[in-house]
């Protein structure tokens, strides 16, 4: 894990570096689930309408051949971006916005992959962003606060995944832990399942990668027991998905995951989302664009 450490400091300091020389003034508050909204737009929209249309849009549908690398992440909160540090989570300027996805934009940016290429993040979604993601277009994910395997199935089948992906990165059960009855892993895996056949019916040529979970800390502790059960299978399911035509692979985001980063038991602060994007990075220069 040194390494990823090494990697962490040279992407997060490049990275506020950058943000530092953005000119981006835009007001952020707390809505009621904790997470940072922008209460400037509707000043900004009224000014420019062109802005609106743009806010509006989804991210693009498709692109010429030779395009970028079209990576698409899946999941709830984890993915979304939820910070459990709350001074970061206010932060006025945005910089701590985007979970993992801000720090993985991050990284491509300042160090290239041979084996990925250029990259464009996609999904149905285009909020909780930094400055940066704001100025490169790298906004597009399909992160749904709360949300379990389910649930995220049931929304892949409603479109959350029509942007041609190429790569999807997919972290999804922390919710089924809490959510679900006992015994919490179960549930979890037959809405994976129902999930990846949503997939693999979107996303026929997608490459699935697929989080063995994080682990939970503090009061969330106890939810442990059931994630590493959940976690113990997934390889399993990885390699049955392969057996029938579907592109999926496993990502250990648990293994010697940074739990002190989890200052609300359940999501990554700054530096713990750093940790994710490593290991997302790792994964995607190991596997490259396409299956």
């Amino acid at each position: 894990m040194r390494t990823h450490c090494n990697q962490h400091q040279v992407w997060i300091l490049s990275l506020l570096a950058f943000v530092a020389a953005c000119d981006d003034s835009a007001e952020w508050a707390i809505d009621s689930d904790g997470s940072a909204s922008d209460t400037s737009d509707e000043e900004d929209i009224a000014a420019d309408a062109d802005l609106l249309d743009e806010l509006a849009a989804p991210p693009e549908t498709a692109e010429a051949p030779g395009s970028p690398c079209r990576i698409l992440a899946l999941g709830d909160s984890i993915t979304y971006g939820q910070n459990s540090n709350y001074l970061q989570s206010i932060d006025p300027s945005g910089t701590f916005n985007g979970g993992y996805r801000a720090h993985l934009v991050a990284s491509f940016a300042l160090t290239p992959s041979s084996a990925v290429g250029t990259i464009r993040m996609v999904g149905a979604r285009s909020d909780h962003y930094t400055p940066l993601m704001y100025t490169w277009n790298q906004r597009g994910h399909s992160g749904y606060p709360g949300w379990t395997n389910a649930l995220l199935a049931d929304e892949v089948a409603n479109g959350a995944t029509a942007y041609d992906p190429d790569v999807i990165l997919l972290h999804s059960g922390t919710n089924d832990m809490w959510a679900q009855p006992y015994p919490q892993f179960a549930f979890a895996l037959t809405g994976l399942y129902d999930l990846l056949d949503e997939l693999k019916t979107a996303n026929p040529d997608a490459t699935v990668l697929m989080a063995k979970i994080i682990p939970a800390a503090g009061l969330w502790a106890g939810l442990n027991t059931q994630i590493d059960l959940y976690n113990a299978q997934l390889d399993t399911v990885a390699a049955a998905r392969r057996a029938i035509g579907q592109t999926v692979y496993t990502v250990d985001h648990n293994a010697l995951f940074p739990t002190a980063t989890l200052e609300d038991g359940l999501h990554p602060n700054w530096a713990g989302y750093a940790d994710m994007a490593a290991r997302w990075r790792l994964a995607l220069d190991a596997r490259g664009c396409t299956p």
